[in-house]
């Protein structure tokens, strides 16, 4: 502290000393001059690193939710820019499509940032570094193999139009409210795309929004914990799966692999010890099981 206050000193009677002889104003000038520069290379200094740590994360989100769009859920390109894409994001960035890599860029030249999101048919879509794509694509089991047809035990039910015990004008009234939107700025809008409700094990109330249907899926984000918690309950709860049983996760079987000592209640509580980065500005998503 003291050192700084020596040198802020010993500055100002130096600048007062310049200033006392020759042309006061032109060398006021000049130190205003001389001020405006340094204030602009710190700024410009600032902006470039604020570029550089913050470009990752719009250009990776819009990457990965066009990936999932337009890939996953078998979406019009056109469409999920403009229904999952904020207008702000649109205007910052720039996307194209190329075989199933989405490169997203961000910011403007020589400042930006470029996010490329690969899709793997059976593995979803998963953010990549710019290096080149080699050896993605993992083991055969990682692949899930989804019937193309509807198994007989898991055929959708129908719709019961007057179920027991609900009112059907008040539920008819709330679905209309749902999907009632009127406001002109698509942003402000509620946009439900989708609502399903059973109760008693009745399919009681199915509606889509415009484009959407029931065999098109949805980003459905942290919602999934709840419907995996709920799942795993039921199936506890009907003595088909103790929490402490091993994941039973292909891969993770090797007794020399750590992974191989991952419960079900481990990946339940996000205490497996498996490295994930969830951040847009990561690399290819890790897992590596620690000690």
């Amino acid at each position: 502290m003291v050192v700084c206050q020596r040198i802020n000193t010993g500055l100002i009677e130096y600048l007062l000393a310049k200033l006392s002889t020759g042309n006061v104003v032109k060398r006021i000038f000049k130190i205003g001059a001389i001020v405006a520069l340094l204030a602009i290379v710190g700024v410009g200094f600032y902006g470039v690193n604020y570029l550089k740590r913050l470009g990752p994360l719009p250009s990776g989100y819009v990457s990965h939710a066009i990936c999932s769009g337009v890939f996953i859920a078998e979406r019009d390109f056109d469409d999920v820019l403009a229904q999952d894409i904020a207008a702000l994001q649109r205007r910052m960035t720039r996307t194209e499509i190329e075989g199933n890599i989405v490169a997203t860029r961000f910011g403007f030249w020589p400042f930006g940032y470029t996010s490329e999101t690969l899709y793997r048919p059976g593995l979803g879509c998963a953010r990549l570094d710019s290096s080149a794509i080699t050896d993605l694509e993992g083991p055969e089991y990682l692949e899930r193999d989804l019937p193309q047809a509807p198994l007989p035990d898991n055929v959708w039910p129908d719709l019961v139009s007057d179920p027991e015990g609900v009112n059907s004008m008040m539920l008819e009234e709330a679905l209309d409210r749902a999907f009632s939107d009127d406001v002109a700025n698509f942003e402000e809008r509620q946009n439900t795309r989708a609502i399903v409700i059973f109760h008693k094990g009745q399919l009681i109330a199915e509606r889509y929004a415009e484009g959407f249907g029931s065999d098109i899926p949805l980003n459905s984000w942290s919602m999934t914990k709840s419907a995996t918690s709920a799942a795993v309950g039921i199936l506890v709860g009907k003595g088909k799966l103790n929490l402490a049983d091993k994941s039973g996760l292909n891969g993770w079987d090797e007794p020399n692999d750590l992974r191989s000592k991952v419960t079900v209640e481990h990946l339940l509580q996000m205490t497996s010890g498996l490295e994930f980065n969830e951040g847009y500005d990561c690399l290819l998503y890790t897992s590596d099981a620690a000690d």
